[in-house]
């Protein structure tokens, strides 16, 4: 480089005349710049650049992608239930005033507990309730309304004579129970009478 000693004007190659029509010129030495040589990476560099890498990767999907769905959920209202309204009826609208069927506390009609007092009193009228022998029957009756057994028949005789002996004596000295109940109406009564490991049983049908 040459630059001239009056305009100071800068020449890549020595001139014999300056613009300004000098003709002396100053050399100057232009220091060359140096030139960069390609920077080498060592497996070192290498490795920490990519866990750096790494770590950013797994922030940004943490901070994006795993946190923002619960952040940000609406909440859903709450509904609130209705309750219909039941309209019940006034007790005098559903009361029934007839009288129920006549019932004792222990179960069954009147007629039923009737026949299970009358059974107690064939077994309590039995010269005995034991018997070697075996046999079965049935007998027969109607009950007036004084309460006296009528038609008394023994039939179906399935045993030996003291077994039907024992059953007619029975049947003979029953001849009355209390007055019936009112839901009688003079049907005919049954009872099977059979023996059980050497025990008489009566059972009013």
């Amino acid at each position: 480089m040459f630059r001239c000693t009056v305009c100071q004007r800068l020449y890549a190659a020595r001139v014999d005349y300056c613009d300004c029509g000098n003709d002396t010129f100053e050399e100057i030495h232009v220091e060359a710049a140096p030139q960069n040589s390609p920077k080498t990476f060592t497996l070192q560099d290498i490795l920490s650049r990519g866990i750096f890498a790494v770590c950013i990767l797994l922030s940004i999907y943490v901070l994006f992608f795993t946190g923002t769905k619960n952040v940000h959920r609406k909440s859903e209202p709450v509904r609130e239930k209705t309750v219909q309204a039941v309209n019940i009826p006034s007790i005098d609208s559903i009361w029934d005033n007839t009288p129920a069927q006549s019932t004792v506390s222990n179960g069954g009609s009147e007629i039923d507990i009737y026949k299970k007092g009358l059974q107690n009193l064939f077994y309590s009228n039995l010269a005995t309730k034991t018997i070697q022998s075996s046999g079965e029957c049935e007998i027969e009756f109607r009950i007036a309304s004084d309460g006296s057994l009528t038609n008394r028949k023994m039939y179906k005789r399935q045993g030996d004579k003291i077994f039907n002996k024992t059953i007619l004596d029975m049947l003979k000295k029953t001849a009355s129970y209390k007055t019936p109940p009112a839901d009688y109406t003079g049907e005919k009564i049954k009872a099977y009478v059979y023996t059980n490991n050497d025990e008489i049983k009566i059972f009013i049908k």
